[in-house]
Formats: structure tokens, sequence, C-alpha cells
């Protein structure tokens, strides 16, 4: 069974939810719940990643869409290596930002365009 776009970003919205939650609860020193909150944030780019491109490109730029892929490979690929104040510094800042993203993709899939 194939699982649609809204289930997809459903996901996102969830993970983007748990991220919420942790950010509410972590410092850059709190190791355990900043790495739970970067693997929330890695998987609910994944989700996005998942939904069709076409619904993506109407709501991300393709120059904003590979920054935020960029963000979600450091994370998976080298967050041995990344600041951690930076790193939520960052999250704070951008989660609201990038479920508005998935709200409007959730709209156009809703709507069906």
């Amino acid at each position: 069974m194939n699982r649609g776009d809204a289930e997809w970003l459903n996901d996102a919205s969830g993970h983007l939810a748990a991220l919420r939650a942790h950010l509410g609860r972590v410092d850059a020193d709190d190791g355990l719940v900043l790495d739970a909150a970067a693997l929330r944030l890695a998987a609910a780019i994944d989700c996005v990643g998942r939904a069709d491109p076409g619904v993506r490109t109407a709501v991300i730029t393709p120059s904003l869409w590979r920054d935020i892929v960029g963000l979600r490979n450091r994370i998976a690929h080298a967050y041995a290596f990344v600041d951690r104040h930076v790193l939520l510094e960052n999250m704070a800042k951008d989660v609201d930002e990038l479920q508005a993203l998935v709200d409007g993709m959730l709209s156009r899939v809703g709507r069906g365009v």
C-alpha cells in the first residue's frame, strides 16, 4: 500500500509538534533532548520529501528546499560536527516556518491541486 501525500505531511506535522515539545524543555547542554529534537526535525524533513514534488515545489522554492535538505543531511551525516547552540537556535527560529510550509502543502493536497 502506498502512502499518500496527506499522510506524509500529517506525519511531518506530528514530528514538528514533538520537536516543539522538545524545544520547550531543552538547552544546548542537554544532549539527550537536543538529539531527540534534531531527530524529529530530520524525520519531518524526510516526510516532506516523500510528498509529491509538484505539491512541494508549489509551496517551497527549489532553493529553499535545497537549504532544508542540506540541514537534514548535516543532522543525519555530520551531527557530531554541528554546533549545538546554532542548531538549537535555528530549530527554535525555523520550526514555525517549516510548519507553515507543511500546512501550505496540506492545503494544496486537500484541494486536489
